[in-house]
């Protein structure tokens, strides 16, 4: 997946300083989802719960650091 300045993200705060963006479109279809909930441990794994997709159902969409 490409990002350009359009592509529709959604920012948390990471516990170490930085942020975590999660880029809200289905990687399947490629349709816009429904925002859900991210956790994140002492250790820094990244866990995404609630993520939905219209017609693909709960997902795990892409997230990077920054």
């Amino acid at each position: 997946m490409e990002l350009t300045e359009n592509t529709p993200l959604v920012a948390f705060e990471d516990f170490e300083g930085g942020e975590i963006y999660v880029v809200r479109l289905c990687p399947t279809c490629g349709r816009f989802i429904k925002k859900g909930r991210l956790f994140v441990n002492l250790l820094g794994n990244v866990r995404l719960d609630s993520w939905i997709c219209k017609r693909c159902g709960e997902i795990k969409p892409y997230w990077f650091r920054s």
